[in-house]
């Protein structure tokens, strides 16, 4: 958690000065919506799938630069693997604080990169057995995004995120959603 604050802090004293730097001519704040298709990868072992539903509220203070803090949870128990189809892993939930950066940013469509630190709350558990194993892990995070704007005010979202990667472990994937700018 101290991370996750530290990295919250120094992006916060970005966010500001490009506040400064462009004073006037960018603030604006959005939210997101979206569905993941989430896979929790253990080095050398099958994958096994952990869908979530997520949202993330964001402030962009100049069109290049800004802040998103994501939260979400599991949709569903987990699935097997094919390995090992006697355990599942489960996203229970997840905390994530961003430094977004806009690559490319037209009148319909945009791309954005993030970078910064999740908190992942999880279980493990073990088809036919009490065994369940609750963990809460942290990790750098980092994505990307597209999004196809409708609206001034309105976008569908298409993004890549790699929640977690550490110690041989990986949880990344793909999800899809709306945006709401206001």
């Amino acid at each position: 958690m101290k991370k996750l604050a530290l990295t919250s802090l120094a992006s916060t004293a970005l966010l500001v000065a490009s506040f400064s730097a462009q004073a006037g001519t960018f603030p604006s704040t959005y939210f997101d919506v979206t569905y993941n298709h989430f896979e929790w990868e253990p080095k050398g072992v099958d994958s096994f799938a952990t869908p979530a539903a997520g949202i993330a509220l964001g402030f962009r203070g100049n069109p290049f630069f800004g802040l998103q803090f994501a939260a979400g949870t599991g949709t569903d128990e987990g699935s097997p693997s094919n390995l090992f189809p006697a355990a599942s892993f489960r996203i229970d939930e997840y905390y994530s604080a961003y430094l977004v950066g806009t690559f490319a940013d037209f009148e319909r469509f945009s791309i954005n990169g993030k970078i910064g630190y999740s908190k992942i709350y999880a279980t493990k558990k073990y088809t036919g057995t009490s065994l369940k194993d609750k963990t809460a892990e942290e990790s750098m995070s980092w994505g990307f995004d597209g999004k196809l704007k409708f609206t001034k005010n309105f976008a569908l979202v298409v993004s890549y995120t790699n929640l977690y990667d550490k110690d041989d472990v990986q949880i990344s994937g793909v999800g899809g959603g709306v945006e709401f700018v206001f």
